[in-house]
């Protein structure tokens, strides 16, 4: 934990005369720092006093004491009436899933999914279920491993989202307006600037849409924060979704598949420039980045913040153990850096105990808890060098050369050896020699998913990791 002013640690309950560790920003749904595993990680703000309904800092943040809740614009990052609401199923669910992912699923597991996802209120209960925990999950594989390392939290998604499982985090009632508007001057536009007026809206769109973003980037520059785990974002074909009833009102007709790819495409384009933008606003924060679960190729179909590239920022793709891309993962040699494990990972949830996710939302946190290890290492390490650690000493694999662009699969003890040796030599040279040091680490699988099963993991609206 942070040093904190000796008056408030006595108002707290607690002294600590430590060394200030690293602080990781966990932007995402929320953060149960009740949970026993995470109590200890929770960052206190030493600018606030508990619970008094003051701005002690003036900074435009009221009894901000763990982070901030930028959906509700309040300190209350996880609401509790959700606690013991959802039914035993969802747990097993991602149980479930994990051994369809790792080709163990048994004819009554696949069996049990079949007949449940074919059920309205349990989909919708999975999709909130899903966002509840999310932010919590993610939180507890930043700490873990890191016992210094305190979490900040940053609520950037609602628990129930209206496009959940998936989701876009709040852009759907921007795009029905944006419909609304475009539809309601369709007589102005003539066809020949049409084009341009849709991508003039989109950009509007996406500029709006960067608001909260750009806020939380700020946020997290003040507090210092040396990392940030982004396990969210916006793929391609899930803009796919906002774009479609815009050409519709547009073109007054249904839009073609190429159509509604290409204007989903420049609007995820053009909120990954907005990206870049807010990302710079914390230069000295390193920005951990889901690549996203469409499993697709991000230097074809943009997702963003995972393609907001920028020296600060590090994208990680996901994969089976250590043996393969996961199915689901997108990936991309320009626009994906590092590969991390992301199938079947436990972690922490909301009220205690523990839960099975997969995603790309699990491979980030990985990498996000690796970055703060180097930064306890060697405090004096920047951003820059931290990524080019972290890079510089992955596990290379011939599977990954196409897939990003270090080719090859974080390894947490050889990036430690690195940063441990950068306190008396170059960070070139620590990278060099970590290598030599430090052997690949080895996790086979041998198994094959088939068609069907593979079939139900993309199952329509399936949430994985979300």
């Amino acid at each position: 934990m942070r040093v904190l002013p000796f008056a408030l640690a006595m108002v707290l309950g607690a002294v600590n005369f430590s060394a200030e560790a690293s602080l990781i920003g966990v932007v995402d749904s929320g953060v149960d720092f009740k949970h026993p595993n995470l109590s200890k990680h929770a960052w206190v703000n030493p600018g606030e006093i508990p619970n008094n309904g003051l701005d002690d800092e003036q900074d435009g943040y009221i009894d901000d004491l763990n982070g901030w809740n930028f959906v509700e614009n309040n300190g209350l990052l996880l609401d509790p009436k959700y606690l013991n609401t959802f039914p035993p199923e969802t747990p097993r669910f991602f149980e479930i899933q994990k051994r369809l992912l790792e080709g163990t699923a048994s004819d009554e597991d696949k069996t049990w999914l079949k007949e449940n996802l074919e059920k309205p209120e349990f989909r919708k209960k999975l999709g909130i279920f899903g966002n509840f925990v999310h932010g919590t999950h993610v939180a507890g594989i930043t700490a873990r491993k890191n016992p210094e390392s305190d979490i900040l939290g940053i609520k950037m998604i609602p628990t129930e989202n209206p496009l959940a499982p998936n989701a876009t985090y709040g852009f759907r009632d921007n795009a029905r307006a944006a419909s609304r508007f475009l539809s309601k001057v369709w007589d102005t536009i003539w066809p020949v600037v049409r084009d341009a007026g849709l991508k003039a809206g989109l950009s509007k769109l996406a500029e709006v849409q960067s608001t909260q973003f750009t806020k939380a980037a700020l946020y997290l520059d003040d507090k210092k924060a040396d990392v940030a785990n982004y396990s969210l974002g916006i793929s391609t074909p899930a803009a796919a979704n906002l774009v479609k009833p815009i050409l519709k009102a547009v073109y007054r007709r249904d839009p073609t598949e190429e159509e509604t790819t290409r204007y989903a495409s420049f609007l995820v384009a053009r909120i990954s420039d907005n990206a870049q933008k807010w990302v710079a606003l914390a230069p000295n924060t390193l920005f951990v980045i889901a690549a996203g679960n469409d499993g697709t190729d991000n230097d074809v179909l943009p997702t963003s913040p995972a393609n907001a590239k920028a020296p600060n920022t590090l994208t990680v793709a996901a994969t089976l153990g250590r043996a393969k891309l996961a199915q689901f993962s997108s990936y991309g040699r320009q626009m994906v850096d590092v590969a991390a494990p992301g199938v079947g990972i436990t972690s922490d949830m909301p009220g205690g105990g523990e839960l099975i996710l997969s995603g790309t939302s699990q491979a980030t946190p990985y990498v996000a808890q690796v970055a703060a290890a180097l930064k306890d290492a060697n405090p004096d390490l920047s951003v820059y060098d931290l990524k080019r650690i972290i890079m510089g000493t992955v596990d290379k694999r011939d599977w990954l050369a196409d897939k990003v662009k270090s080719s090859g699969i974080v390894n947490r003890d050889r990036a430690i050896q690195a940063a441990e040796l950068s306190l008396k030599t170059t960070v070139a040279q620590a990278i060099i020699q970590a290598n030599k040091d430090i052997a690949d680490l080895e996790t086979p699988y041998e198994r094959v998913i088939s068609a069907e099963d593979e079939a139900l993991i993309w199952a329509p609206e399936l949430p994985i990791g979300l």
